[in-house]
C-alpha cells in the first residue's frame, strides 16, 4: 500500500469518526439530499444506479419504499464504518452490491460489475470533501454510459444561512470554511457558478442546476431551536430551497 493510499484511508477514518459524533441536524440534511436524488431517480429511470459513498442511512432503502424501479444499485464506499452498515443492509436486499473502496480507485471493479456503464452516478453530497474533485469527475466520466447522467449536490456558499453568519460575524465570507467543515476536513463551498464550471472543466454538460431546502441558521443553531422545527416545517423549507435555489442550503447539477 502506498504512502498516499495510507493517508486517504486515515483521512476517511477521521471524518467518518467526527461525522457520526457530529451528526445532529446532518440527519435532515441527509433526508433533504435523498428526497432530492429520488425525485430525480424516479424521473429518469436509471437501469444501474452507482452511489459513490453511502454513509450510514441507506438510500437504496429510502428509493425502494419511494416505488423507484432499477434493475441493479452498486455503492462504492472507502470508510470502513459505513461500508459495513451497507454490506449488511446488501445482505438483506436484491439488486445491490457494495464495494470498498475510494471511487477513483474501484473502476476497475465497477467495470466487472457493469460492463456497458452506469445509467446513473451519484456524487451526492461528497465533492467539496475530496483533495482534488476533478478526479472522481474523471473516473465518473470514464464509467459513465452514453445517455447516462451524473448527479452532484454540495453545500452553497451562497446559502441564506451563510449570508446569516456574514452578517452575524461567524464567517468573513460567504465561502469561508466554517468550524464545523474544518472539523469535517472540508476544503471549498460551491457557489452555483463555481460548480457548474467545475463539472463543465470536467467534460460534462449541465443539463440542470437547482437547490433544495433553505436552511435558516447554522447545523448547531437549528439543533437549539430543534424543538419548534417540525417535519411539516422542514417539508416548507426544502420546497422553498427549490423554488429559491439562489438561497438554497445545498445545490445540485445534473450533467450529462
Amino acid at each position: 500500500m502506498t504512502r498516499g493510499s495510507v493517508d486517504k484511508l486515515e483521512q476517511i477514518t477521521a471524518y467518518a469518526d467526527a461525522y457520526v459524533e457530529d451528526y445532529g441536524f446532518e440527519a435532515a440534511m441527509v433526508q433533504a439530499r435523498q428526497r432530492m436524488v429520488i425525485e430525480i431517480i424516479a424521473r429518469e429511470r436509471p437501469r444501474v444506479v452507482l452511489e459513490v459513498g453511502c454513509g450510514a442511512d441507506m438510500l437504496h432503502e429510502k428509493a425502494t419504499a419511494a416505488g423507484v424501479a432499477f434493475e441493479q444499485w452498486l455503492t462504492v464506499e472507502p470508510a470502513a464504518y459505513f461500508y459495513e452498515c451497507a454490506r449488511d443492509y446488501a445482505a438483506t436486499v436484491q439488486k445491490m452490491t457494495v464495494i470498498r473502496g475510494f471511487f477513483e480507485d474501484t473502476v476497475d471493479a465497477i467495470r466487472g460489475q457493469v460492463a456497458d456503464g452506469p445509467d446513473m452516478i451519484l456524487l451526492s453530497g461528497n465533492l467539496h470533501e475530496v483533495l482534488d474533485p476533478k478526479v472522481l469527475l474523471t473516473a465518473a466520466r470514464s464509467l459513465l454510459g452514453p445517455r447516462g447522467l451524473l448527479h452532484v449536490s454540495v453545500p452553497s456558499a451562497l446559502s441564506l444561512h451563510r449570508r446569516l453568519a456574514v452578517e452575524m460575524g461567524l464567517i468573513a465570507a460567504v465561502d469561508s470554511t466554517s468550524e464545523r467543515q474544518k472539523a469535517l476536513n472540508q476544503r471549498i463551498v460551491y457557489d452555483p457558478t463555481s460548480l457548474r464550471a467545475l463539472v463543465t472543466r470536467a467534460g460534462f454538460e449541465v443539463a440542470e442546476l437547482g437547490g433544495y431546502l433553505i436552511k435558516p441558521f447554522t447545523h448547531a443553531q437549528m439543533e437549539a431551536i430543534g424543538n419548534i422545527v417540525s417535519v411539516e416545517m422542514l417539508d416548507g423549507l426544502w420546497k422553498l430551497g427549490r423554488e429559491f435555489p439562489e438561497l438554497a442550503s445545498e445545490i445540485y447539477v445534473n450533467a450529462r
